[in-house]
């Protein structure tokens, strides 16, 4: 049976043991591999590549003091070798993943992020290539967990895409990393240097990461302005990132490659909404828009594009609707130590609170959409069912959108403030937290509630209720039936003497499932196997 996965990190961090250069790279060039060294006028540990020594203020070791952030771990007093052990070891990993009930992490680098500051192309390709084969060992016990990004050597456009190749035929990664920052001058990665790289990626199908680093010894926009860590920091993961956000999106990498796939990580994600908005605004505009691609800039980004939200941003909810939660990731960054560990899922939960009928209604709607657009399904001949809570989440994709051709309510909520007052105490006061409190959001109970809406529905439905309800009483579903009724739309009402929330009886539970198939043969126009007379 496959892995379910409900909770994935976006982008979760390894440590890179010490001996990796010693274990996995070419015996040439071991010499001049990148080394944590003690930098002798602040006794901090620095990452040495290629004479340059790299690092924070702080230095190298604490950057697996995970936990730092809330003061639980100073890291500033740590040494490399003493980060979370999970880093280092995916052994010691999944124990910390299932604490805060993590399926899947993407993993990405942490002496790696530096190795953008290499100069010498052949000497990245190694480096690369050490880095990718470890990580391939790292992930292997655990290759339903565990996800590698490969790290590319971008240097040589041709070499990185002989690692392209080589960490997605070989190693068998689905994504790779790019820093957001200039490898060659001032070239943006939307540069025609960099044309034969993007056609390899789309061609591999291969998903680009663009993941930033401070104090890399790369050039990076900003830092020159201002002093201290926190400061640097906000400039450059941000900043940097909006830059590669427009060379990939106006700079035309996202129309001219249109099967590629983007994600922009560890950057926060609010800065995507005003950007996307300038972007339009300047495509709109034929005094600016001479160099603008052919198709909007937010289109460009629905289409190729993902971000990844910190757990703290308050904007979560907000922008999910904005651009579409099908868009957002979220990440802990462990174990870093301004990492989110443990807590991270419950963070994120808590940003979504206030969102039910709107995030899982819109997941639905995507998850359609994209069937459609992959020509896995007949766009028009779509249906969709749900009991309870995913009853209430069927009617409002049948209200408020129309990518459905007919519906299947089990026990579904079609009246919110309703349901917050006739519901048993159990769950009388979960609606707080889903939709508002009640009575004081009354609106919003309204807003989102199909029984309100039903003017607006042009699908048939079928709904399925247990007369004995005590979570979501039967009222709920005639109510909406005797609208649709009015109405003159199909719709019918199976209802079930005897059974409570959920069917228990067999023979109940067959004839539910025997008279929605046959609703469905009847919107689609197809014969049955076996005719039944359910209906």
């Amino acid at each position: 049976m496959s892995r379910v996965y409900n909770v994935i990190d976006a982008d979760g961090h390894i440590l890179e043991p010490l001996d990796l250069w010693d274990n996995y790279m070419d015996p040439q060039y071991r010499d001049r591999a990148p080394r944590l060294v003690v930098d002798p006028k602040t006794g901090k540990e620095k990452l040495d590549v290629e004479g340059q020594l790299l690092g924070s203020q702080q230095g190298m070791g604490g950057i697996g003091g995970v936990g730092a952030r809330q003061g639980a771990v100073k890291a500033a007093e740590m040494k490399y070798n003493e980060g979370r052990p999970g880093g280092f070891d995916p052994h010691k990993r999944i124990p910390d993943m299932d604490l805060d009930g993590i399926d899947a992490a993407f993993l990405y680098p942490s002496l790696g992020l530096f190795a953008g500051a290499i100069h010498d192309p052949e000497l990245a390709a190694a480096t690369c290539r050490a880095y990718n084969r470890w990580l391939a060992d790292y992930c292997k016990p655990y290759p339903d967990r565990l996800f590698g990004v490969a790290m590319l050597p971008m240097q040589s456009v041709e070499h990185a895409i002989e690692e392209v190749r080589f960490a997605r035929k070989e190693l068998g990664f689905k994504a790779c990393f790019l820093r957001p920052n200039p490898y060659h001058g001032n070239k943006m990665v939307n540069d025609p240097m960099y044309e034969p790289f993007w056609a390899a990626a789309e061609d591999l199908d291969m998903a680009i990461g663009f993941h930033e680093g401070g104090s890399s010894g790369m050039p990076t926009v900003g830092i020159d302005r201002f002093d201290g860590r926190g400061a640097q920091h906000i400039i450059s993961h941000t900043m940097e990132m909006m830059l590669a956000c427009l060379a990939v999106i106006w700079g035309g990498v996202c129309e001219k490659y249109p099967k590629i796939r983007i994600a922009f990580l560890e950057s926060g994600g609010g800065w995507i909404a005003p950007w996307l908005d300038r972007m339009d605004r300047h495509f709109d505009d034929q005094g600016f828009n001479d160099t603008a691609p052919k198709t909007r800039p937010s289109e460009l980004f629905r289409r190729n594009c993902w971000i990844s939200f910190e757990p703290v941003e308050d904007s979560l909810a907000i922008l999910a609707d904005y651009i579409g939660p099908n868009k957002i990731m979220w990440a802990t960054d462990y174990p870093h130590q301004d990492g989110f560990f443990p807590g991270a899922p419950d963070m994120v939960r808590e940003r979504l609170k206030g969102t039910w009928g709107i995030v899982d209604v819109d997941d639905c709607i995507n998850a359609a959409r994209y069937l459609a657009e992959q020509r896995e399904v007949d766009g028009r001949r779509l249906a969709i069912r749900g009991g309870s809570a995913g009853g209430y989440t069927t009617l409002c994709a049948l209200v408020f959108h129309d990518d459905f051709a007919a519906g299947a309510s089990y026990y579904g909520v079609a009246d919110c403030a309703a349901l917050a007052t006739d519901t048993h105490k159990f769950e009388s006061r979960y609606l707080d937290g889903l939709v508002g409190p009640c009575p004081e959001r009354r609106d919003l109970y309204v807003e989102r509630s199909p029984i309100h809406h039903s003017d607006r529905l042009s699908s048939p439905v079928i709904f399925f209720q247990g007369l004995e309800d005590k979570v979501v009483p039967p009222n709920q579903a005639e109510a909406m039936v005797e609208a649709l009724r009015a109405k003159g739309l199909p719709v019918a009402y199976v209802p079930f003497e005897g059974e409570q929330h959920g069917f228990r009886k067999a023979e109940n539970i067959r004839r539910s499932l025997d008279a929605e198939l046959y609703f469905y043969s009847r919107v689609f126009g197809f014969e049955l196997a076996e005719p039944n007379d359910y209906l």
